[in-house]
């Protein structure tokens, strides 16, 4: 498993999703992935994640609820992260999701390698927690040199 480098791991429960110190035995067995797709994906803000993923620079977290302390927790697992995609999950993943501005101050402060942002309002949308969601053009003028590309809901 040492020359593992991408990985997908879907799970279709109702209820919960997957995290990442429930993956931490096989992430640990794999330090050279590089690309992971995770869906779906719930990570509580008070989740210890005490290990790197050095090699990872590509992460899609699909149908998922994350909270701003889980969301600066995986920035610091992945050091050197390029690409990260994340589409908002709904109830039935959790109920935590960190607000538009917690993205912003999160990746400016811990993303330093991260060249492309793509966030996707799925089922669990922006609008229904927070006033300000991700309206067109937000991320991108305010994260400088990372592309940022904002998708809504296709309900």
């Amino acid at each position: 498993m040492s020359m593992l480098k991408k990985v997908a791991f879907e799970w279709y429960d109702t209820e919960g999703g997957i995290c990442l110190a429930g993956l931490r035995n096989l992430l640990q067995a794999a330090p050279s992935i590089e690309s992971r797709i995770i869906s779906p994906f719930s990570q509580e803000d008070d989740d210890k994640l005490e290990f790197t993923l050095n090699q990872l620079t590509y992460l899609e977290l699909r149908h998922s609820m994350v909270g701003a302390g889980a969301l600066d927790s995986i920035y610091k697992l992945c050091p050197n992260l390029e690409i990260f995609k994340y589409e908002t999950g709904d109830a039935c993943i959790g109920y935590e999701q960190f607000a538009p501005q917690d993205l912003q101050r999160v990746t400016l402060n811990h993303a330093r390698k991260l060249r492309m942002l793509m966030m996707k309002e799925g089922p669990g949308r922006w609008e229904e927690l927070y006033d300000d969601h991700l309206h067109p053009g937000v991320y991108e003028r305010c994260l400088g040199g990372i592309e940022c590309c904002t998708e809504g809901s296709r309900d």
